[in-house]
């Protein structure tokens, strides 16, 4: 039977052992961190898109929205990453919206229907509320033409992005600097 001393010292380095794995675990050894910086493209802050982190595992951070050329991560995994950075799919989302008429080669959903309201509203309003909605969506998506830039199709490959960066943990700070020509936009119809 284990005397009282050695039962004590026991007891001592159990709870020293579970203190120091609470401790690592608080202090970011659980293998993601957080990253933040500035995103730009051939020198100007890169107005809207995605940042996502993917780890040589292939474990990826959360896909991160940004804008104004400013991204925080907060799930980076540790260890060398490949950065892969979107902006196409801002174009998609936005002619998937009623009333954006989708641009050529896009698709897009055209004029809100109107005639699931049925007969709870007059004839003359609906033609109204058609026009408003068509009008707000067409306005909204002229601002986001001013501010949609479309990057070369390999920043949104993990495999071919030649941006890297080795994540460690706790905080870090990496400014992401993409170049290249921007992609041009297809010709809106006014």
């Amino acid at each position: 039977m284990p005397s009282s001393k050695s039962r004590a010292a026991f007891g001592r380095r159990f709870v020293l052992a579970l203190v120091v794995m609470v401790a690592l675990t608080v202090s970011g050894c659980s293998g993601r961190a957080k990253v933040s910086g500035q995103i730009t493209f051939n020198g100007r802050p890169l107005p809207a898109g995605r940042i996502t982190f993917v780890g040589v595992d292939g474990k990826a951070s959360d896909p991160t929205d940004f804008a104004d050329g400013k991204y925080e991560v907060r799930n980076a995994p540790v260890g060398e990453c490949k950065i892969k950075v979107e902006t196409a799919y801002l174009m998609t989302m936005m002619n998937s919206m009623p009333g954006m008429g989708g641009m050529p080669g896009m698709g897009g959903m055209g004029k809100p229907d109107m005639s699931k309201l049925g007969n709870k509203m007059p004839d003359d309003k609906k033609g109204m509320i058609t026009k408003n909605v068509t009008e707000d969506m067409a306005d909204m998506k002229n601002k986001v033409m001013e501010y949609l830039v479309i990057i070369p199709d390999e920043y949104a490959n993990p495999d071919k992005t030649p941006l890297t960066f080795t994540v460690k943990s706790g905080s870090n700070t990496h400014n992401v600097e993409l170049t290249g020509p921007e992609q041009a936009l297809p010709q809106q119809k006014k």
